[in-house]
């Protein structure tokens, strides 16, 4: 909560948002959510998924330009609600934090990926997880004195790897901001190859795919999905 208040004190979600739907085809959208809360403009995405598939047996929605989008599971169990199948491909343009397999240098958002599958009478299967070891949350979860992460999660500049915080975040006081673009160091991408390779499709379809663009350094944070039903 403290990290969105700060991002709308400065002007990089904008509140009140209601998306604009730049393509729109009886199966496909693209949607651009304005940089709007990703917990207000995501929904609407889904929700143009769902019905389109309601009518047509299936479609896919490209959204572009919101704020953080928070657990996408939520929105897999959206559709699964329904009775849908969905999956979800999630960029994360201009936070760069994850190091490839066989790198050091932070090339990769944490670039979730999930799935959701209903079942008659019982709650739906979902599979939702960042393709890197760890969430950049958990991170900071620990630089608070929380739960430590794995000792390997993180990589510094010489190919060390480490569960210090610090090397994600720099020098910061207990009770003061974690700003990631501070550290020399990155997250590392699970399952070594299988993990960088998955976490470099969804920077494509979840980034490249829907416009937003591909993670990279100096750009204006937005969250990215592509998703299918």
């Amino acid at each position: 909560m403290p990290r969105y208040v700060q991002m709308l004190r400065d002007g990089a979600i904008v509140p009140d948002v209601t998306v604009d739907v730049v393509i729109d085809t009886p199966v496909l959208a693209v949607v651009d959510g304005k940089y709007g809360f990703g917990q207000t403009v995501a929904p609407q995405a889904v929700r143009l998924g769902i019905d389109k598939c309601k009518r047509m047996g299936l479609s896919a929605v490209a959204l572009r330009n919101a704020g953080h989008t928070g657990r996408t599971g939520d929105f897999a169990e959206m559709a699964a609600a329904e009775g849908l199948v969905s999956v979800h491909f999630v960029n994360a343009r201009g936070s760069v934090l994850v190091a490839p397999y066989g790198g050091v240098e932070r090339r990769f958002s944490t670039a979730p990926f999930c799935v959701g599958i209903p079942r008659a009478e019982a709650p739906p299967l979902v599979l939702d997880f960042a393709t890197s070891i760890v969430a950049e949350g958990k991170v900071l979860v620990a630089s608070q004195g929380g739960k430590a992460i794995p000792a390997d999660a993180l990589i510094g500049p010489g190919g060390a790897t480490s569960d210090d915080p610090h090397l994600l975040y720099g020098d910061y006081t207990p009770d003061g901001p974690r700003v990631h673009r501070n550290g020399k160091g990155a997250i590392r991408a699970f399952g070594e190859h299988k993990g960088s390779g998955l976490a470099f499709m969804c920077e494509l379809l979840g980034g490249a795919l829907t416009g937003n663009g591909a993670t990279q350094d100096g750009q204006r944070f937005a969250n990215a999905c592509s998703r299918s039903m």
